[in-house]
């Protein structure tokens, strides 16, 4: 018996489909379409990219007068400026705003202790990594406002600040500061503080003198307890300022 389906013939092969062509209309469309999308990328990137930059580069807000600039001072007038302070073995450095860090390096190298305070993260994580690197364990770096530090212990104080900021800096260090503390400010000054000749015109240096200091020719019980008790705080506080930085060292005020 022959099979059934031995006498049917394989049904034709399936007519393929041909996709029409795209015309020149739907062309001209797509590379219209590319063209914007590249136009509008490009500048849209750009502008990402810069509010990335603004903010890494940026101090943040402080707590007066707005956010703070970043720039960098060049290396020979760091080395200029811890001349001028002079920073010398022993001694503790605050820098309020230490951007990449060149300064408090600068000062450990000859041999002090160097903290430094920044907002910024781009800097603080340059000025940490240099200070695991070169800072010889005698560096510390902190990402924080510095308007709320304890400024205490500190017998060198390098700052770069606006003038508008630099009046509410002058109340904290005359706050904070022992007497005798270099200052040491770049581009602006403190207002109302004599500044001593560094050759520069950028640099001023000032030392923090009481606002207790008795006249010698109007000397009496009161002012002279007023004195010992102000002295007496600042001791205080440089004592607990040392402990948290783990100094051990003692240090003249």
């Amino acid at each position: 018996m022959r099979n059934a389906n031995a006498c049917v013939p394989p049904p034709p092969p399936a007519a393929r489909r041909r996709h029409p062509c795209p015309s020149m209309a739907a062309t001209e469309l797509h590379v219209l379409g590319y063209a914007l999308g590249i136009g509008l990328g490009v500048p849209i990137g750009m502008v990402l990219l810069y509010l990335v930059l603004v903010h890494s580069f940026s101090s943040g807000n402080d707590s007066f007068g707005g956010s703070i600039p970043y720039a960098w001072t060049p290396s020979d007038r760091v080395n200029r400026m811890l001349d001028i302070a002079p920073v010398l073995k022993g001694d503790i450095v605050y820098d309020l705003g230490c951007g990449d860090g060149r300064f408090i390096l600068g000062a450990a190298s000859r041999g002090a202790q160097a903290v430094g305070y920044d907002l910024a993260w781009f800097p603080y994580a340059q000025a940490r990594f240099c200070a695991l690197l070169f800072g010889q364990g005698r560096v510390r770096v902190e990402r924080r406002d510095f308007w709320h530090a304890d400024l205490s212990s500190a017998t060198v104080v390098c700052v770069f600040l606006l003038p508008q900021q630099m009046v509410h800096l002058q109340r904290k260090l005359l706050r904070e500061v022992s007497p005798g503390c270099r200052i040491l400010a770049y581009r602006y000054g403190l207002p109302g503080w004599q500044s001593q000749d560094t050759g520069y015109n950028d640099v001023f240096k000032c030392k923090h003198r009481s606002m207790l200091q008795p006249n010698p020719h109007t000397r009496s019980k009161a002012n002279s307890r007023s004195l010992v008790a102000h002295r007496r705080r600042h001791r205080q506080r440089h004592a607990r300022a040392k402990r948290r930085l783990g100094i051990t060292r003692q240090f003249p005020l």
